[in-house]
């Protein structure tokens, strides 16, 4: 008898009753797009749900990280992670900016603060730093150094809604923190973005370049850049929705992580990457490591599991210099990577999704247990 298919992940979408009404809404007022009855109720139900000041809604999370790049008139260089998803880099590169990147901290496969002020130049002038899995970067040393040489900050926080810090929202920090909101997010819009802003002017900025470079009120292009980049009100009406169960979302998918920890905890050869436990921490993904008592590879693990109809994603299996294949003169390496090497030919995420059950988890590190018996 054929296994059930446990995927990666599942995307979540609401009782379909709860849109309807929203739907109406949008049929009778005819309003699509620019600025909204649903994009402005959700800027602000984020506001309030996630603690933040100064929120803009995008068409993508990349998109975001563009603009944000092109609102900071930033130039040259700008250091970032080597170990991560594309969108990053490729944004610097969209923008017309070279990436530097550095290797990343073994523990929390984070961008290294303590390569970051070697890899400075005269030509560098930011630091885009991912919330990789949604851990939160070391934001207090990154800040630190940014302020010394005079550098600005944007994170990208694709995978972080909901995530705290020691101080609060893990959102709160850098000049720009972009979320996504794509499908296989812990919430979704179908596709779409969050911008939060350091400040009021900076998200006007925001606002104006996701808008072709016009403000709201006067049809003036007076930027200089500007593009379509804004949230259509389907999707600002089912993220009104979405948010409403975002908290019982992370809760669902702790009990799932709790019971993986159980399970997997007196197991040699595979080590989940944990989260600190300061901070309260969304559980979107659940990213293991085959460790060096591994007898086997972490590919081999992967086909282990999909022979028993259990999929599974290897993110990230690349080094983003490897990935982009870019010629040397479009991107900097600052540091051997020899940590986002080992990490990406190790890491594997085991699916979780609020609608696992524990005995599919159970499944899963059954599974596991057989391979590391192997």
């Amino acid at each position: 008898m054929t296994k059930k298919v446990i995927k990666t992940g599942s995307p979540f979408l609401p009782p379909l009753e709860q849109l309807i009404p929203f739907l109406e809404n949008i049929w009778a007022s005819r309003n699509l797009s620019n600025n909204g009855h649903f994009e402005k109720e959700f800027e602000k139900a984020i506001k309030l749900h996630l603690n933040v000041d100064h929120v803009s809604l995008v068409s993508n999370a990349t998109i975001g990280l563009i603009l944000s790049i092109k609102a900071l008139r930033l130039e040259g260089e700008i250091i970032t992670t080597a170990y991560g998803f594309a969108a990053a880099a490729q944004a610097i590169t969209t923008a017309g900016l070279i990436p530097k990147f550095i290797d990343v901290a073994p523990k929390t496969t984070n961008l290294d603060p303590s390569l970051i002020e070697a890899a400075i130049t005269d030509q560098t002038s930011a630091i885009l730093a991912i919330h990789t899995y949604g851990i939160p970067c070391d934001v207090d040393q990154i800040e630190r150094i940014a302020r010394k040489y005079k550098l600005k900050v944007i994170y990208d926080a694709a995978h972080a809604i909901g995530v705290n810090c020691h101080c609060g929202s893990i959102l709160n920090h850098g000049d720009f923190s972009i979320v996504s909101l794509h499908a296989t997010k812990l919430i979704n819009t179908f596709e779409g973005g969050i911008v939060i802003s350091r400040n009021s002017f900076l998200k006007q900025k925001i606002d104006r370049l996701k808008n072709f470079g016009f403000s709201q009120n006067k049809r003036s292009a007076s930027l200089g850049f500007g593009l379509n980049g804004k949230m259509q009100e389907f999707s600002a009406a089912l993220g009104l929705i979405q948010l409403q169960h975002l908290e019982s979302l992370i809760q669902q998918n702790k009990d799932l992580a709790q019971n993986y920890d159980r399970q997997l905890a007196a197991l040699n050869g595979v080590e989940p990457i944990k989260t600190p436990s300061m901070i309260k921490y969304n559980f979107s993904y659940y990213p293991i490591v085959v460790t060096d008592e591994s007898q086997m590879s972490r590919d081999s693990l992967v086909k282990c599991l999909a022979d028993e109809n259990i999929f599974t994603q290897r993110y990230f299996s690349e080094s983003l210099p490897k990935l982009f294949s870019l010629k040397s003169d479009d991107y900097r390496i600052s540091s051997s990577l020899r940590h986002t090497k080992n990490i990406a030919k190790r890491v594997i995420c085991l699916p979780i999704y609020p609608e696992m059950t524990h005995d599919l988890v159970e499944r899963v590190a059954k599974t596991i247990r057989k391979f590391t018996e192997l």
